[in-house]
């Protein structure tokens, strides 16, 4: 029920016909032997060869082709996975870029502009304020802990600057919060 090639269907139709043929003289040279008639039977086993040979070719063209079918499935079919394996590898490594980029997109401008924040009070400026970070995670809240921080500097440098007035002018009931 294979599809089979011209050459395949003339090998498979000769097999076929010299199997045939094959058991009508089979039949004759068994009813010859039980009958006796060892001259007849010797003739018939004479006419089997040929076709014990004609078979065995068929059969190895058959077997031959059955092969290079066996071996073409094979090839088509790692052909296939080896596409497979290939677009979906690509496809993963497309989605990693992807939601790379989407990840370093939503953490590097934050850090960014604390890391300039942090420069900005290094050089004295206390009032470089931040903007809140949209997400409740470690980034906001380090967000959220330097604002209170620089919030906190401003006052300290701001009772620290009333003391000093106040020392110049002679004051010092004045107390730190």
């Amino acid at each position: 029920e294979q599809d089979m090639t011209a050459e395949e269907q003339q090998a498979f139709d000769s097999l076929v016909a010299a199997h045939e043929e094959y058991t009508v003289v089979a039949r004759e040279l068994f009813t010859s032997k039980q009958s006796g008639d060892t001259e007849r039977a010797e003739a018939r086993l004479d006419e089997i060869e040929p076709l014990l040979a004609d078979m065995r070719d068929s059969a190895h063209t058959l077997e031959g082709a059955a092969v290079d079918d066996k071996q073409a499935a094979v090839t088509g079919a790692d052909r296939t996975a080896r596409q497979s394996i290939l677009g979906l590898s690509a496809v993963a490594f497309v989605s990693a870029i992807g939601i790379g980029l989407f990840v370093a997109g939503r953490i590097i401008p934050p850090i960014t502009r604390l890391s300039e924040a942090t420069e900005a009070i290094k050089q004295g400026d206390l009032d470089n304020d931040l903007d809140a970070h949209v997400e409740d995670d470690e980034l906001g809240r380090m967000i959220d802990g330097f604002g209170e921080m620089q919030e906190n500097l401003r006052g300290v440098f701001s009772q620290i600057g009333t003391a000093s007035r106040g020392l110049k002018l002679g004051e010092i009931g004045w107390e730190f919060e």
